[in-house]
Parts: structure tokens; C-alpha cells; sequence
């Protein structure tokens, strides 16, 4: 299966293969990172190598590199592969050295593009442990929502299941309403050009009509008011 490489703003992403061993055994072996993955912690290359072959074999799975663009380092892997039959699953690790950069959410914001192109993917399905909240806070600002919760021996806090759409085929043009009282005019979406994340272009209804982008994912989201959860913009009709 041949393909090919993806930048977002500060990171690249090639292929995966096993000359990446060293690379990704250490982040297999090391408990402050793969206590959270599915496989788990590994013991020792010999088993890390297993689980590479793994990805580099399953069938319609991308396994990526990836790769701080300005030094070159290897920061982790990205992995997206087919769930069901029109969604994807995403799996992300940093080493631990890049935690704290906003690395994950580049990528997974990079994603969304991605799992159209490569798989043709409707939806994306996240598996998240609940008591990993860099990981929790990162599905809900890009527009993740909890659809269940699922629990384990090794997974007391639960395991939660974020779902959102590959694309946002649903933010239509016309007039919109914030959550706040203020209307705005959905001209279209478009992608930034660096890391690929999927924009909205919006223009006032009121004071000067400025012209505005913001992330479909924010868009799409569910904040609180009044304590309860309300879209964060309502549709009210063509203009």
C-alpha cells in the first residue's frame, strides 16, 4: 500500500517502516506513554517489533512518523485505519518530550483531510481514556463528541468513545445566530493552507460586517449556558 507525506504547520508525517524500530520501541517500552495505548506497555524491542508489523500489515491502516519539521526529531506516531465501514479510528503518541506543544491537536486537526483522502471516511472515532485529560481536552476543542463511555479492569475511569464527522458537510451558508444573541452570514468554508484544518468564513450582521474564519470544529461544538448544553451556533436560514 503506497502513500505519501502530509505537513501540518510544525510537523511532518511519512510512512512508517521498521527501520523506525528504535524509535518507536522506545516509546512502547516506556510506561509514561503506552500505559494509555491498547497494546500497552511493552517489555522490550523484540515485542515493540510485533506490534510495528502489526501496523505496517493490517489492512487498510496508514501508519505515519511523525517528525518535527524544524529539527527533524521523531516526536511519535500517528496511525488512522478503517472502523466499520465509512469511519476511521486515529491513534496518536508523542514521546514525552513533546508533550505540552499542542502536537496532538495539530495532528488530529490535520486528520480530518486526511481520512477523506485516504480512506474515504465519513466519520472519526476516537478512543480516549478518560483519566487522560490533555487527550479528553484536545477531542472536545476540536469538535469530538462523547458518544459512550465504556469501562475495563484496567481502565477504572472509563474508556470514552469520541466521535465527529471527517468533514463538516453540515455547516451550510445562509444566516447563522452565537449562542450569545449575535447573527452572522456562513460565506463558505475553506482549509488552511499549513496544517490542512477545515475553516469557516463567517461576516458579521451588525457593527462594521467584519469578515471572520474560526475552525468548523468550534463551530460545531456544544458549550454551556446557564448550565446547560446549547449549540454554539444555530442555523436560521438562507440570506
Amino acid at each position: 500500500m503506497s502513500y505519501g507525506i502530509y505537513e501540518s504547520q510544525r510537523l511532518r508525517l511519512r510512512p512508517l517502516t521498521m527501520e523506525d524500530l528504535p524509535e518507536v520501541a522506545a516509546l512502547l517500552c516506556d510506561e509514561r506513554v503506552a500505559s494509555a495505548l491498547y497494546c500497552g506497555v511493552q517489555p522490550d524491542t523484540e515485542a515493540a517489533a510485533g506490534v510495528l508489523r502489526g501496523y505496517l500489515s493490517a489492512p487498510e491502516c496508514y501508519p505515519f512518523a511523525v517528525l518535527e519539521r524544524q529539527s527533524g526529531a521523531f516526536a511519535g506516531v500517528f496511525l488512522l485505519k478503517r472502523y466499520g465501514e465509512r469511519d476511521c479510528e486515529e491513534t496518536v503518541y508523542l514521546g514525552p518530550a513533546f508533550w505540552g506543544r499542542g502536537y496532538a491537536t495539530e495532528l488530529i486537526a490535520r486528520s480530518f483531510s486526511m481520512a477523506v483522502e485516504l480512506l474515504d471516511a465519513e466519520e472519526i472515532v476516537n478512543y480516549v481514556k478518560l483519566d487522560n485529560t490533555a487527550s479528553v481536552r484536545a477531542q472536545n476543542t476540536l469538535g469530538f463528541h462523547l458518544d459512550h463511555v465504556e469501562y475495563y479492569d484496567n481502565c477504572p475511569k472509563g474508556l470514552g468513545i469520541f466521535r465527529r464527522r471527517a468533514a463538516s458537510g453540515t455547516i451550510r451558508t445562509g444566516r447563522w445566530r452565537h449562542f450569545k444573541g449575535g447573527e452572522y452570514q456562513v460565506l463558505g468554508t475553506a482549509r488552511h493552507s499549513e496544517t490542512g484544518e477545515e475553516l469557516v468564513v463567517y461576516r458579521a450582521l451588525y457593527g462594521d460586517y467584519g469578515l471572520w474564519v474560526r475552525p468548523a470544529a468550534m463551530w460545531q461544538q456544544t458549550v454551556l449556558a446557564d448550565g446547560s448544553p446549547v449549540p454554539r451556533f444555530t442555523y436560521l436560514g438562507e440570506i
